[in-house]
């Protein structure tokens, strides 16, 4: 009997080793727990409000379009007894999160768009058009203490590098792949470029829908959380436990594996009818690419970071997280 319950105890404190080593190995936003816990929500995180229509009825039209949430950054709207409050608009099976869309001078002299979610009242832009980078996300910051800082539409042609690193200098973790002028093409380049710098960015594709008839265009972000909860979106998000999907995109990813970047680890991409699997480093180079459903890449080291991207069978891309590589 003491035998016995001597190797329950080795046994147990075996399986909590293992348990804490997949912890280690992992890095944040990692799926080491358990899927039963978890599920995929489909979002867009930068939707603007259709004036010509109640807000309420806009919200359900989105709802049924197929969305379980959007970030709802209202424009012109200064006067906070106008603005909705989200709460009032979300339900057990549909989340608004308030948000809002400023645009602050870049390097250029132009007005650079960024997203902040949540947030309340938009920056009147009296204010926020006299302001830089720097300066409008200070004052984002203090309107909205934690808020998620996002980069939009970098591939306009007003966001340079510069720039970026600007707003990463200033808090910003997010930038949208989206090219403003173009609703299938993706601007990876300038992510492809921060990330060779060693600025660390999740990706995001959105539909900047300004109305109605931009829904399900683009693309969007697939969020994986406990909930369907403004806390548990955004912290799913803060922690990179989500893809950014092309509108159309006819496969699923299921799970994806993202490690510390240490060399010998493995990323894994897994899931149901991908053609095939890139993973990509420094540069943009393609470090592999896998056939099928079930892909890995072991770090090697020195490629600088890693991402995936998995393509259907029609070539329509879902971007996963990056890591940073290192020996």
């Amino acid at each position: 009997m003491i035998m016995a319950l001597r190797l329950e105890w080795v046994f147990a404190a075996t399986a909590l080793a293992a348990v804490a080593l997949l912890a280690c190995d992992a890095a944040p936003g990692a799926t080491n727990s358990s899927p039963a816990r978890k599920r995929w929500f489909i979002g867009d995180l930068q939707h603007h409000e259709d004036g010509s229509r109640p807000i309420t009825e806009h919200v359900a039209i989105v709802k049924k379009a197929g969305y379980d949430f959007i970030c709802l950054q209202y424009k012109d709207m200064e006067d906070p007894k106008r603005v909705p409050d989200a709460k009032a608009l979300s339900s057990d099976t549909f989340l608004v999160i308030p948000g809002a869309e400023q645009a602050f001078q870049g390097s250029r002299s132009l007005w650079n768009h960024m997203g902040f979610m949540p947030f309340g009242i938009p920056m009147p832009e009296t204010i926020t058009d006299y302001m830089n980078i720097t300066q409008g996300i200070a004052e984002a910051e203090r309107r909205s203490p934690g808020c998620l800082k996002v980069i939009h539409h970098p591939g306009d042609g007003r966001w340079l590098l510069a720039d970026v690193k600007t707003a990463y200098e200033g808090g910003t973790r997010f930038i949208e792949l989206n090219r403003e002028e173009n609703p299938v093409q993706f601007a990876i380049d300038l992510w492809d470029q921060a990330l060779s710098a060693g600025m660390f960015f999740y990706a995001t594709i959105s539909t900047d829908a300004h109305g109605l008839g931009g829904i399900r265009r683009r693309g969007y972000v697939r969020v994986r959380a406990a909930r369907l909860t403004r806390k548990d979106i955004l912290g799913a998000l803060k922690a990179g436990d989500f893809l950014a999907e092309e509108e159309g995109f006819a496969a699923a990813v299921t799970d994806v594996v993202r490690p510390r970047g240490k060399a010998g680890q493995e990323y894994r991409v897994l899931g149901k009818d991908i053609a095939e699997v890139r993973f990509i480093g420094r540069a943009g180079k393609r470090l592999a690419t896998v056939q099928g459903s079930n892909a890995a890449y072991t770090i090697a080291g020195n490629e600088g970071y890693v991402r995936a991207e998995a393509l259907d069978a029609a070539g329509l891309r879902c971007f996963t997280q990056p890591v940073m590589v290192s020996k």
